[in-house]
C-alpha cells in the first residue's frame, strides 16, 4: 500500500512540472488595478477655482451689451476705462433698467467700493470715466482680483477723501447744469409762444380794423346813391 502512494506522488509531481514548462512566464503583467494606483499617485493637485465677484461679472456683461444698444456709458478708446457720455441716457436705460433707481452718486459710490478711482478725460469733456487695473473690456482674466473694501466696525460716520467729495461735488454740479439747460429751453419756448400770440392778436386787431371801416363805409355810399 505504501508502494502504491509512493508511485502516485511521484506521477503527480512529474505532471506538475510538465504542466509548469508549457507556462510562458514572461507573458505575465501586473494587475491594471496596480497601474492605476501608481498613476495616480503622481498626478498634480487641482487648482483652486477662481470667484469673480457677481457685481462685477455682471457689469462687465452690461457693458459689452451697450456696444449694440447705447445706453449712455461704454468703454473708453482704450478699453481700460467705464466712460459715462451721456447723463441722461445713463440714468434712463442703464440705471433705471439695470439697478431699478436713478441715482448716479449711488452708482459711483458702488464702484468706489470695488476699487474703481475716477479718472480725468483726455479731453475737456463732462465725461465721467472710472478705472480698475483688473477690470478690462478685451481680458476677464484678472477679474477675480477685484475685492469688495472691508466696511468699517465702527458707527461714526465714515471720513470721507477729498476726491470723493470732489466726485460728489461735480455731480451736483452735472444735474444743476441739466436743470439749467432744461429752464433755459423751457422760458425759450415761452417766450417763441408769446411772440407768436402776439402776432396772431396784431393780425386779428387789422382784420377787425378793416372789417370795421368796411361796414363804416357801406352805409355812406347807400345814402350817396
Amino acid at each position: 500500500m505504501k508502494h502504491g502512494n509512493k508511485k502516485q506522488l511521484v506521477l503527480r509531481q512529474s505532471l506538475f512540472q510538465e504542466l509548469l514548462a508549457d507556462i510562458d512566464l514572461s507573458d505575465m503583467h501586473p494587475p491594471e488595478e496596480n497601474k492605476t494606483k501608481e498613476l495616480v499617485l503622481f498626478e498634480e493637485p487641482a487648482k483652486p477655482k477662481k470667484n469673480v465677484l457677481p457685481f462685477i461679472k455682471t457689469l462687465h456683461e452690461q457693458l459689452a451689451g451697450c456696444a449694440e444698444h447705447p445706453k449712455g456709458v461704454r468703454w473708453d478708446a482704450s478699453g481700460t476705462s467705464i466712460e459715462i457720455y451721456d447723463m441722461t441716457l445713463f440714468n434712463r436705460e442703464f440705471l433705471g433698467r439695470y439697478y431699478k433707481h436713478t441715482n448716479i452718486p449711488s452708482f459711483v459710490r458702488q464702484l468706489n467700493i470695488y476699487h474703481f478711482e475716477k479718472v480725468r478725460p483726455p479731453q475737456r469733456t463732462e465725461h465721467l470715466l472710472f478705472r480698475n487695473p483688473h477690470f478690462r473690456r478685451d481680458e476677464t482674466g484678472e477679474q477675480h482680483l477685484i475685492e469688495r473694501k472691508r466696511q468699517r466696525t465702527n458707527n461714526l460716520i465714515p471720513h470721507q477723501e477729498p476726491e470723493q467729495l470732489n466726485q460728489q461735488m461735480f455731480l451736483i454740479q452735472q444735474k444743476q447744469n441739466a436743470i439749467y439747460r432744461d429752464l433755459k429751453a423751457v422760458l425759450e419756448t415761452q417766450q417763441e409762444l408769446h411772440a407768436e400770440l402776439r402776432t396772431v392778436r396784431e393780425q386779428q386787431k387789422r382784420q377787425s380794423d378793416i372789417l370795421e371801416g368796411l361796414l363804416r363805409f357801406v352805409p355812406q355810399r347807400k345814402k350817396k346813391l
